[in-house]
């Protein structure tokens, strides 16, 4: 974390896992600016993942869901979790299909390490 933190100040950029970049803007001789720069150094690298991670599940959710048209749709993203709203029929089989997605998004990024998604359905979002 501090070698990412000083990297982060010295070079004015911080790369994610999947190679994405974030640059930072600050006067090096301003204290509080250099500590802000620290903090975010730090921090990107771990949120830039997750971001990396869930817009390579939508993806992956998307095409599967192409054969399922009109009836299965993401309808909202949160942070680390998708979503979605299909028919009570077939929600366990949808299911366990963003599960298998979003764990392969893992792998995609962080190669050998194991990711492991959890998944539930309901009628609502209150799911307990």
């Amino acid at each position: 974390m501090e070698r990412t933190a000083y990297s982060g100040v010295k070079n004015s950029y911080i790369k994610t896992p999947a190679g994405r970049i974030r640059y930072f803007i600050f006067n090096r001789y301003n204290r509080r600016e250099c500590g802000e720069t620290e903090r975010e150094s730090k921090n990107t690298p771990i949120q830039g993942c997750n971001a990396d991670i869930i817009k390579i599940a939508m993806y992956y959710v998307h095409v599967a869901l192409l054969p399922y048209g009109d009836r299965v749709r993401i309808v909202n993203v949160i942070h680390d979790e998708l979503n979605l709203e299909c028919p009570t029929e077939i929600a366990e089989e949808i299911c366990k299909l963003v599960i298998y997605h979003m764990e392969e998004a893992g792998r995609v990024i962080l190669k050998n390490v194991p990711v492991v998604a959890e998944g539930a359905y309901g009628s609502d979002w209150s799911i307990k």
